[in-house]
């Protein structure tokens, strides 16, 4: 029964209909905000010295921002187009990090249709 005081009613609330406020409570906020999102990282790809293959394979690995690091004074020569365009390398759609390490990346000079071609994405390289 509510006790009366000098402020009016006061109300003492069970302790199992207080833990099934704040259940509910806590319930509708989980609720609210959803699941959480996954937690994407970066990988690093080391690419050895002249393999395109696995440069290739480091662009177009889907996921958060990832780091690649070319081979010290390496060299890599593109030979095949890649995307069904003239550019040699897969486009990219995301931000990634190349550590150049003085590699370099060339295009053979009897290639007429090949070439490294980085406009007009919306990636930040």
């Amino acid at each position: 029964m509510p006790q009366v005081g000098e402020k009016g009613i006061k109300r003492k609330w069970p302790k199992r209909r207080l833990s099934l406020m704040i259940a509910l409570l806590l319930g509708s906020l989980i609720l609210q905000l959803g699941e959480p999102s996954p937690v994407v990282r970066a990988t690093t790809f080391d690419i050895p010295d002249g393999n395109i293959t696995a440069l290739k394979m480091a662009l177009s690995t889907p996921g958060g921002s990832h780091i690649i690091n070319l081979a010290p004074g390496g060299t890599y020569t593109l030979t095949t187009v890649d995307n069904g365009f003239s550019n040699g390398l897969p486009l990219i759609n995301r931000t990634i990090t190349i550590n150049g390490n003085g590699a370099t990346i060339t295009v053979p000079r009897w290639s007429e249709r090949l070439s490294l071609d980085f406009s007009g994405l919306a990636a930040e390289i």
